[in-house]
């Protein structure tokens, strides 16, 4: 099973050294490149960094539909 991440959960979990169990409970990892971009390249020497780097578990994936983004952006500003 996979399961797509942002970057809150993945820094979290990798500042407890706790990053593999998420892929105890999916086979992969889909971030945005953006997320990647955020935790590996804007971060670099954080926590999570390298993590995320080497995890070949996490795959990198161009968001395709970005009106969904959009949507779900206005619908989380609204909250």
């Amino acid at each position: 099973m996979s399961v797509a991440a942002d970057s809150g959960p993945l820094i979290s979990l990798a500042s407890i050294s706790l990053l593999d169990i998420l892929h105890s409970l999916f086979d992969i990892i889909h971030i945005p490149n953006i997320v990647y971009h955020e935790i590996v390249i804007a971060g670099k020497g954080k926590i999570g960094s390298e993590e995320v780097a080497d995890a070949a578990w996490i795959e990198r994936r161009a968001v395709k539909n970005k009106s969904a983004v959009a949507r779900f952006m206005r619908d989380e500003c609204l909250d």
